[in-house]
């Protein structure tokens, strides 16, 4: 919810939709937490993943199905303590690290958007 209104406040054009359509994943589906679209312009779109608290098996199994995705669209927001090696990241994921709380500036500049 703190994301939610922190990006809301940040970049009013983009919306934030909650449990979007899930995603094929090789065997199964995947169900980003986020879509980020923008407002204007719709077929600018990104889905969102937060990684945050999470066992480290969880988290293998998560990467794991989102590399399987191949999504071009994937912005994934790392907490910087579940460290993440390199090769477990999905190719093409637009990776934000955070502590505490996401940064919704950092997401922006992810997706390109500058005010």
């Amino acid at each position: 919810a703190r994301f939610a209104h922190d990006l809301k406040k940040a970049a009013p054009v983009w919306d934030l939709v909650r449990e979007p359509e899930p995603v094929r994943a090789g065997g199964t589906i995947v169900f980003p937490d986020f879509l980020l679209r923008h407002r204007f312009d719709p077929k600018r779109q990104f889905l969102v993943e937060i990684v945050g608290f999470w066992t480290p098996e969880y988290l293998k199994r998560k990467l794991a199905h989102l590399r399987e995705a191949r999504l071009d669209n994937l912005i994934l927001c790392l907490d910087e303590e579940r460290g993440c090696d390199a090769d477990e990241i999905p190719e093409g994921a637009r990776v934000v690290v955070f502590r505490k709380r996401i940064d919704p500036q950092a997401v922006l500049k992810a997706v390109g958007y500058m005010r």
